[in-house]
């Protein structure tokens, strides 16, 4: 079947779907946030362009935050072994060749193009990063064309008739690695390229060109976008550590990251355009405490400002309160938490970390329940369901309390920095504070 396989119904496709948008979801992210979803036509083809911060999570996120069928577009050299093609055709993906692949491959990018055509005919969306490649920094990267290219022999392949609609779409992480953290998907106005056509006609590098830059300007739209200028580190920082003090009492209207940081960014770059000095100062401070917890990023992270000893303190408490349950709940699942954690520490590139543990937690997990059952069931004589909800419950537990634990080790390693380095804690906590004070004296309040 091979790349028939993308656009068929199928009922294993539908089973693996629900499971993984499941874990997606429950387990793995502990918030999904999408936005402006109506802006997304019910009919028509569409060719979805999203931003590209973190592998195949990025996919995933689109995938499980829209209401109709996608296929994805990958490098045609991922396709080269039959087997692995084979299953990157189940999972609706789909070769695209680029001008470096050579030119020996006619047949099979006209088979690509006739499927492309079929997918979009076929109300299936048709995902595609315009980026090329993905990276950890909060700004749009040069685009390539390709998205353009495909876009436009679609059309001439079908008189120009099928108005093919580009979506850009906004895609952000609260953390690349770890689980139970929030995920923002933020849907942008869908454009035509039918302004273009004459000019794809005469001259397509030319039509290419315009469908690039019209495309730049509407994805930093409904993305996090921060120039790489000298003060990228300050503004990306400030927005990510204090957007409720910079944007004030209108924080809690956002209900999705994408808006609110892109707010703040907005109004750190107003103040640096109009407060030149000011800002100044403050990129300067900034810089100072970055460079002074360069090897603390578990201060840099936490709200120094929310800081009090009594939250340790019910923390621990809380903590020892609950040390059987999740003493328990880590033995049960040890053997898989701790495949998960080998497969990611050998892996250099972050972006590629939280792809490599969704996917093997995705496989281990269930594995680990069915050998542990057979265990029980050979151990022990109570019903093999009093394990079932053991190991259910124990998921859940490491799941919902991972971003919990994570909090409270930090605060309590920050505690131990104040028992032992109390002067260098002072000297930052009094840094922070007169950072606080800067961005409270200009933002809204």
């Amino acid at each position: 079947m091979g790349i028939n396989k993308v656009d068929q119904k199928s009922i294993p496709y539908s089973i693996l779907y629900f499971f993984v948008k499941i874990w997606h979801h429950v387990f793995f992210y502990k918030k999904v946030e999408v936005s402006n979803l109506d802006r997304v036509p019910k009919e028509g083809a569409l060719i979805f362009t999203p931003n590209h911060q973190n592998a195949l999570m990025d996919a995933l996120a689109l995938l499980f935050a829209v209401d109709r069928p996608l296929v994805f577009l990958a490098r045609a050299d991922m396709f080269r072994t039959k087997i692995i093609a084979e299953a990157l055709y189940f999972l609706r993906i789909l070769p695209v060749f680029r001008p470096r692949d050579g030119h020996g491959e006619v047949k099979k990018k006209q088979d690509t193009f006739d499927k492309t055509t079929e997918v979009l005919q076929k109300n299936y969306g048709l995902g595609i990063f315009p980026e090329g490649n993905h990276g950890d920094q909060h700004t749009l990267r040069s685009l390539k064309k390709g998205f353009a290219r495909i876009a436009y022999q679609t059309e001439e392949g079908n008189d120009y008739s099928m108005d093919i609609k580009i979506i850009p779409v906004g895609i952000l992480y609260t953390n690349y690695q770890n689980c139970q953290t929030t995920v923002s998907v933020n849907y942008g106005h869908p454009f035509s390229l039918s302004p273009y056509y004459e000019d794809y006609k005469t001259n397509p590098a030319i039509a290419y060109n315009k469908a690039s830059i019209a495309l730049n300007k509407e994805l930093k739209k409904y993305m996090v976008h921060i120039d790489l200028d000298e003060y990228y580190e300050t503004i990306d920082f400030l927005q990510t550590a204090y957007p409720e003090q910079i944007i004030g009492k209108d924080y809690k209207n956002f209900n999705n990251r994408i808006l609110s940081s892109r707010k703040a960014i907005e109004i750190l770059k107003d103040y640096q355009e109009n407060n030149a000095d000011n800002f100044e100062e403050l990129h300067k401070d900034t810089e100072q405490f970055l460079a002074k917890t360069k090897k603390l990023i578990y201060i840099q992270k936490l709200q120094l400002s929310k800081w009090k000893w009594s939250c340790l303190i019910i923390q621990s408490l809380l903590f020892i309160l609950l040390s059987p349950i999740l003493l328990v709940s880590h033995l049960v699942t040890l053997l898989p938490v701790g495949i998960d954690f080998f497969a990611t520490s050998k892996i250099k590139d972050p972006q590629f970390q939280s792809s490599i543990k969704f996917g093997v937690s995705l496989f281990v997990f269930p594995l680990f329940f069915f050998i542990e059952l057979l265990i029980f069931n050979l151990v022990y004589e109570y019903p093999w369901y009093y394990f079932l909800i053991l190991y259910s419950v124990s998921v859940i537990i490491i799941t919902q309390t991972a971003s919990w634990l994570r909090h409270f080790y930090a605060r309590f390693k920050l505690f131990l920095f104040w028992a032992f380095h109390s002067k260098q804690f002072k000297e930052l906590l009094s840094l922070h504070k007169k950072i606080e004070s800067q961005i409270l004296s200009f933002s809204k309040k």
